[in-house]
């Protein structure tokens, strides 16, 4: 029997939950102390805790934070202080509180709902065990102040208890259920020199009742039969297989992002067609084909009238001023669509004059592109689900030197900067609308720009690093760290969305987390009123305090 000892009662006070507007409360730290405080930086609970911690379990959100005072823990929700740091222990029981209070000499247990009533009508221990009979029946184990044991269930609707199996027992021993999901054995003795009991509760429905009863005089008695059962028991395990498979199959590869954008030589697309309203018969779209072509040196363009009762071809010749030399024909296709017609161009042309590198698109061929340099690169813009635009990386040599200065072509827009890029590379980063990304180098400053020219960072940021650690939370996955003028910031992946976004390097502090959807975890759907706080950290890898996206910062001293 386990060792038993007086404790004396420690008077447990709970503090009923006021029922008010949720309003969003954010861990506040002044110096060394913990509060709260609102989105606007307004304090709502005194900074008095050495510590406030978020609840963790899977189901939780960022409501509920415990307090931590010297070694004592309490409850705060919503910036409301339920239990103060005055506990042991303090955890969730399904809709009920459990509160643990102990020091040196003492200890007492309480089960509280979420009113502040509760549950026992006397204070206990601690919980010995606590089990799921039911989906709607929980059976606590509890040790009482004399030291006796109870086990009762309580009705998880109602939230009240059901019926009291054992009261005040000298010991209570429950085993596994038997025959039965509803079936419960236990061992007891109501008083220490009663005989060993072992009963089987039934909890098909209420009131439950004992279906069997087995007593045993002593519990040498009662372990005897288990010893009889080892030395009888024998169980063999032999089993034999043989088994044989053969397959093959293609073997996907993965060719990389760039293969995924570049030089892809697209099939013919089927027919397009719109509604004729005014006869409400179907009237097809004329269809043409544009490809470019090298004839001994000479560029043609071929156009082709296709799907039509009577096709055409004809060809004609692009001319420049200059010979062309190292004619080369890229296969690249895309596609515009006009009120009666579809147009396909199938290729694009790269060639050299004397000086300069130039390229021809089919659908303007007499339009000059010409640069010192010419990435043959190409990336289709995304507007509106259409790509009849694409762009390129060009460059010049500079005036005084031999150096290269790059820029980003458009096929329709011409230059969407001045050659002013050291270097133009593509970054990987996980664009949110179907754009290629690149990052460009001024001197030793670095930024992003998209495929269809958007500037997502200027170029004024130390080169972007990797995280060493720490990369994934539940909420993001940390891509890039950003630095610029000793200021921190960070491209992450929001893990609802699945997109990428940014908070620019206004922190004086590394970023360790961000809470994309605050008070709320990420997987609940946003509400307008959310917050984007981030977590930042010093260099010893210790949180600092909590800031919003923007660079308000939840903390001082």
């Amino acid at each position: 029997m386990t060792l038993k000892k007086i404790i004396p009662t420690l008077l447990i006070s709970v503090y009923s939950i006021v029922l008010h507007a949720q309003e969003i409360a954010i861990p506040y730290r002044d110096g060394t102390k913990w509060g709260m405080c609102n989105p606007e930086g307004k304090i709502i609970l005194e900074p008095q805790f050495d510590q406030l911690e978020f609840k963790q379990n899977y189901d939780s959100d960022y409501r509920t934070v415990y307090s931590k005072l010297k070694d004592k823990t309490g409850l705060i929700i919503d910036g409301k202080i339920l239990f103060e740091a005055k506990y042991s222990q303090l955890y969730f029981d399904d809709e009920n509180y459990v509160l643990i209070s102990e020091d040196a000499s003492t200890k007492a247990t309480a089960i509280v709902d979420k009113k502040g009533n509760s549950i026992l009508k006397k204070p206990i221990v601690e919980i010995i065990a606590s089990e799921h009979i039911t989906e709607t029946l929980k059976l606590y184990h509890v040790l009482n102040k004399d030291f006796t044991e109870s086990v009762f269930t309580l009705n998880k609707k109602t939230n009240v208890i059901e019926q009291w199996l054992y009261e005040d027992y000298y010991s209570v021993q429950i085993l596994k259920k038997v025959g039965g999901r509803y079936n419960l054995v236990c061992n007891t003795k109501k008083l220490e020199k009663d005989a060993l009991q072992t009963e089987v509760w039934n909890f098909e429905k209420a009131p439950y009742v004992k279906s069997k009863k087995v007593l045993f005089q002593t519990e040498d008695q009662y372990l005897e039969q288990f010893y009889k059962k080892a030395k009888t028991k024998s169980t063999n395990y032999s089993g034999s297989g043989s088994g044989s498979g053969s397959g093959n199959g293609d073997v996907m590869i993965d060719q990389g992002y760039e293969d995924a954008i570049y030089s892809v030589e697209r099939g013919d697309r089927d027919i397009a067609v719109e509604m004729d309203e005014s006869v409400g018969t179907k009237k097809p779209q004329l269809y043409f084909n544009y490809s470019l072509q090298n004839d001994n040196g000479n560029l043609l363009l071929e156009t082709k009238q296709e799907y039509s009762k009577e096709p055409k071809k004809f060809t004609t010749q692009v001319k420049r001023k200059e010979p062309l030399k190292n004619l080369e024909i890229i296969n690249y296709s895309y596609y515009k669509h006009t009120n009666d017609s579809v147009l396909n161009y199938r290729n694009i042309a790269f060639y050299q004059t004397k000086n300069k590198v130039g390229v021809v698109f089919p659908d303007e061929v007499s339009r000059v592109i010409e640069f010192d340099t010419i990435i043959k690169s190409f990336a289709q813009v995304n507007k509106n689900n259409t790509f009849e635009e694409v762009t390129f990386i060009v460059g010049n040599k500079g005036n005084k030197s031999n150096a290269y200065k790059y820029s980003l072509f458009s096929s329709k827009k011409g230059l969407f900067f001045p050659l002013q890029f050291d270097e133009i590379v593509k970054f990987q980063y996980k664009n949110n609308n179907g754009n290629v990304v690149y990052k460009t180098k001024m001197g030793s400053n670095y930024g992003l720009i998209e495929s269809n020219g958007n500037v997502l960072l200027k170029t004024e940021y130390e080169d972007f690093k990797r995280p060493s650690y720490n990369s994934h939370s539940t909420n993001v996955t940390k891509t890039y760290l950003l630095r610029k003028n000793n200021k921190f910031g960070l491209i992450y992946q929001n893990e609802a969305t699945y997109k990428e976004e940014i908070i620019d390097a206004v922190f004086d502090y590394e970023i360790d987390d961000v809470l994309i959807n605050y008070p709320n975890k990420a997987r609940y759907v946003t509400s307008q009123s959310n917050l984007k706080l981030v977590t930042l950290k010093n260099a010893d890898n210790e949180i600092v305090g909590y800031a919003n996206a923007n660079g308000t910062l939840y903390f001082k001293n």
